[in-house]
């Protein structure tokens, strides 16, 4: 799991002046099920150039 302080700062940033446990716990499974999607397509790009280390390149392909 995503560590919570991080999670708080970001909903607060974003101009929210009380945060409840439950926006944080939601906005951190969010943002780890989008990354382990992300992740996932990652590895076909990564497979597809014939490597096995994942790219910084092969993750930005995934926002395309």
């Amino acid at each position: 799991m995503i560590q919570k302080a991080p999670i708080k700062r970001i909903l607060k940033s974003s101009g929210a002046k009380r945060v409840s446990a439950e926006s944080v716990e939601a906005l951190a499974q969010l943002i780890e099920d989008k990354g382990v999607e992300m992740a996932a397509k990652g590895l076909k790009f990564m497979e597809h150039g014939k490597r096995k280390t994942m790219k910084k390149d092969d993750l930005e392909l995934t926002r395309t």
